[in-house]
């Protein structure tokens, strides 16, 4: 699925060792430490989103219009209408920056800085958690692979 034929050669992709980490990786593969940290990022990112969504700001108000008008399964966190999977994510991640309180990694990334990995990975995990009817061990690994990749 990841390699290239080519006579008598294999090549293999420069991501093919972090797909099938991804791709193998179960909830019953973390560390304990690791699902509670999970845990503690996905409640810091709701919590983020919910007080973001309760504000009046660009990023919480003008996009619920857009977001009402496309059809979907998913709500997003805090509103009470229903959209596609992506439009949630966007909202959930919009919520979960307006007041910039959401986690951190420092020195991420290639030219260091910081990186909220939760407002989007947890953003995008809850969305497309819904809208598949994950369940929630699903979900916290999603977001622990989801940071895992965003941390590099």
């Amino acid at each position: 699925m990841f390699e290239l034929k080519h006579e008598r050669h294999q090549v293999k992709y420069l991501g093919q060792d972090m797909m099938e980490f991804l791709v193998n990786t179960k909830f019953e593969d973390l560390p304990e430490e690791v699902v509670l940290r999970s845990k503690h990022i996905v409640a810091d990112a709701v919590a983020c989103m919910l007080a973001g969504a309760k504000t009046r700001t660009m990023y919480g108000t003008d996009f619920d219009g857009m977001a009402k008008i496309v059809e979907g399964n998913v709500t997003p966190v805090g509103r009470n209408f229903k959209t596609s999977a992506a439009m949630a994510a966007f909202l959930n991640s919009i919520h979960a920056q307006t007041h910039d309180y959401n986690d951190g990694l420092n020195n991420s990334g290639m030219l260091g800085g910081a990186y909220h990995p939760g407002r989007t990975v947890v953003a995008v995990a809850l969305a497309v958690g819904e809208a598949v009817g994950a369940s929630g061990k699903d979900i916290l690994t999603a977001v622990v692979l989801g940071i895992e990749v965003a941390a590099r």
